[in-house]
């Protein structure tokens, strides 16, 4: 897949994923506060839908829309009488996935087994003459060779991915958070023995120039997606899934047969 294709799809992914954080965050707060001021689930639910969230683009308050169907991306911004300049628009072309790949490369290969188990039973049964068995059976090891074949370019890619995000890089940065986890406990002890609040500061010290930028060094190193989704309505109540995946969409998708196409990919940088 060409290399700005992929990128404009990984960019879709990732405005989604921002816009979907920020609506769930302005739901909680606005469900929190009026849950406190005792109101009803039939007003919040009243008050909830007319909620309108920051466009992901232009950031005016009138929404983003966002949707997929038939492999089409789409991105516009929610105000259709004088939307902002996002219009994001690809076909991702007929994919599937090396993990749905293997799936399939796996049910074939089982369904030859049980062929060869069922020769079998006919030259133990004498169902069949033995020509005709040694035949068949010489088939099915065939294409069952193919498929096993196929098993192993699969698995090589998919370990070809893994080593992108298990890498030594990744080991020294787990083994740095350690460390400076360390350092903390042993601050926390000598403010506990010595009553110093140099101590205390020292920690939080850390804690912000240390632990928390690597720790967002880690997120992008080990995980290419990380994401909120929306899954499914119960009663009304949205449901969200944080999604964390080491793989981008793109990283793990085959073209059957239509390429990819940007159409529109417009926004504000």
């Amino acid at each position: 897949m060409d290399q700005e294709i992929i990128e404009s799809i990984d960019n879709y992914y990732n405005m989604k994923s921002k816009y979907e954080i920020k609506k769930k965050e302005e739901y909680d707060k606005l469900v929190k506060k009026m849950k406190s001021d005792n109101n009803t689930n039939k007003k919040i639910s009243k008050e909830v839908k007319k909620l309108n969230y920051p466009c992901v683009n232009c950031k005016r308050k009138v929404n983003s829309i966002f949707h997929i169907k038939d492999n089409k991306l789409v991105a516009l911004c929610g105000d259709t009488k004088t939307p902002c300049n996002l219009n994001i628009e690809i076909l991702k072309g007929d994919v599937g996935t090396h993990h749905n790949l293997k799936e399939d490369t796996l049910d074939t290969i089982n369904q030859h087994k049980e062929k060869i188990f069922k020769i079998k039973l006919d030259l133990i049964f004498k169902l069949n003459d033995e020509t005709t068995n040694f035949a068949l059976f010489e088939k099915i090891k065939k294409e069952l060779n193919s498929e096993y074949d196929y098993l192993l370019i699969i698995n090589g890619i998919m370990q070809d991915l893994e080593s992108i995000y298990n890498n030594d890089e990744i080991d020294g940065k787990i083994k740095n958070y350690h460390e400076y986890i360390q350092a903390i406990d042993i601050m926390k002890m000598n403010y506990r023995k010595e009553n110093d609040v140099k101590y205390l500061k020292g920690a939080v010290d850390i804690y912000i120039k240390n632990i928390i930028p690597l720790v967002d060094e880690l997120y992008e190193l080990k995980y290419n997606v990380n994401r909120l989704d929306k899954v499914n309505n119960i009663d009304n109540q949205k449901i969200w899934k944080y999604n964390q995946r080491k793989y981008s969409y793109y990283q793990t998708e085959i073209n059957w047969g239509n390429e990819a196409k940007i159409i529109s990919n417009v926004f504000k940088n």
